[in-house]
C-alpha cells in the first residue's frame, strides 16, 4: 500500500514536471507527433502511380506502337516522350527527366513475325528502388500478356481451344495472397514498429531532462529518500 502510494504521488509531481516545464513538454507531447509526421511523409504515396517514362522505337512498326499503346494505358507508366536515339534516352534519364525507358530495335517485328525472338531492352534509374521496381513489374507484365495472346492465337490455329491453350501457357498458376503486409508497400509494413520506438527515445528524453531538472532545483535527493530502500 504504501508503495503504491509512493508511486501515485510520483506520477502527479512528474505530471506537473512535464506540464510547467515547456522543455520537456514539448519532448514527451510535440517530439512524438513531428517524428510520425515526418517519417509518416516519407510513405505519403505508399503506391507509386504514373511514373515518367520514355520509349525509343527504332522500328517504328504497328506492332512496336501497339506495345507502346499498351505500355501507356498501364495506371504505373506515363509515357512523357519518345526519344528518337538511345542516346537522349540516355540523356533525359540522366537529368531525372524520366525514371526509366525502352528501347525497340530495328527488325523488332521482322524478328517476331519469322518466329523468331528479338530483344527489346529496358533501362532504369535504379536510385530510386521503389520507381525503378514498380516500372520493371509493369513492362514485364506488359509484356508477360502480349506473349501469352500471341501463343494463344497460334495453338487456335493448331485446333487446340482456348481452355488447353491457356493450360500450355501457364501450367501452373500461381495464386500470390499477401498475409502480412497486404498492401505490399513499407508506410504499412515500418510506420506501427516506427511509432513504439519513436515514443521509447522521446520518453527516455524527457525523462533524462526531468532528472536534471529536479537534480538543478535540488529535488533529486529528496525523491530518492522518500522510500527507505531508493527507488
Amino acid at each position: 500500500m504504501h508503495n503504491r502510494q509512493n508511486f501515485i504521488q510520483g506520477f502527479k509531481e512528474e505530471m506537473k514536471t512535464v506540464i510547467s516545464d515547456h522543455s520537456v513538454l514539448l519532448t514527451v507531447i510535440a517530439a512524438p507527433l513531428l517524428y510520425v509526421f515526418l517519417m509518416g511523409s516519407i510513405y505519403w504515396n505508399k503506391e507509386v502511380k504514373q511514373i515518367p517514362f520514355a520509349v525509343v522505337d527504332l522500328d517504328k512498326t504497328p506492332t512496336s506502337q501497339k506495345l507502346t499503346r499498351l505500355l501507356s494505358a498501364d495506371p504505373t507508366i506515363r509515357i512523357e516522350n519518345r526519344p528518337s536515339t538511345y542516346q537522349e534516352g540516355v540523356n533525359e534519364m540522366y537529368a531525372l527527366k524520366i525514371q526509366g525507358f525502352l528501347l525497340f530495335p530495328k527488325g523488332f517485328e521482322k524478328h517476331l513475325l519469322k518466329g523468331e525472338g528479338s530483344d527489346v531492352k529496358l533501362y532504369l534509374n535504379t536510385t530510386r528502388f521503389l520507381p525503378s521496381n514498380d516500372l520493371n513489374r509493369a513492362v514485364n507484365t506488359v509484356f508477360q500478356t502480349v506473349d501469352a495472346g500471341i501463343r494463344l492465337h497460334y495453338y487456335a490455329t493448331k485446333g487446340l481451344n482456348k481452355k488447353y491453350g491457356m493450360q500450355l501457357i501457364n501450367p501452373v498458376m500461381a495464386d500470390v495472397r499477401p498475409i502480412y503486409n497486404s498492401t505490399n508497400n513499407y508506410g504499412d509494413y515500418l510506420l506501427p514498429g516506427l511509432l513504439f520506438l519513436i515514443l521509447q527515445q522521446t520518453l527516455l528524453i524527457g525523462l533524462g531532462e526531468s532528472f536534471v531538472r529536479r537534480r538543478e532545483r535540488g529535488e533529486l535527493k529528496e525523491i530518492l529518500q522518500k522510500d527507505g530502500n531508493g527507488i
